[in-house]
């Protein structure tokens, strides 16, 4: 199962990357403050992952985050991330994608 996380996270060309959450190759320890902080940034992470390609170094910061998540959140507990992820994907994915929508149409500044 995590083989098939992992693919939706490396396999299909990237259509959005906020700055926030694709950090520069060095950057792949996880800084998150908060949980809430790591869970957007899991869900940055996968829906990138389910809608485009993602750079190695991404990819790389994308595993971090997700096992960073399972460690605080679910204990370790990768089958219990699972659950979560497949009750929550709808939903924060239409909140990624509205974001994302958001930040395209704003004027530059």
């Amino acid at each position: 199962m995590r083989v098939l996380l992992f693919a939706a996270f490396a396999t299909q060309a990237i259509a959005f990357v906020p700055a926030y959450a694709n950090p520069g190759p060095a950057d792949t320890a996880v800084h998150v403050a908060s949980t809430d902080g790591l869970e957007n940034a899991f869900w940055v992470c996968d829906y990138s992952g389910t809608h485009g390609s993602v750079a190695p170094d991404y990819a790389t910061s994308c595993i971090a985050i997700t096992d960073e998540l399972k460690r605080v959140k679910f204990d370790g507990d990768f089958d219990r991330l699972v659950a979560w992820w497949k009750q929550h994907k709808p939903a924060q994915h239409e909140k990624v994608k509205q974001t994302e929508l958001a930040s395209v149409a704003r004027p530059a500044a």
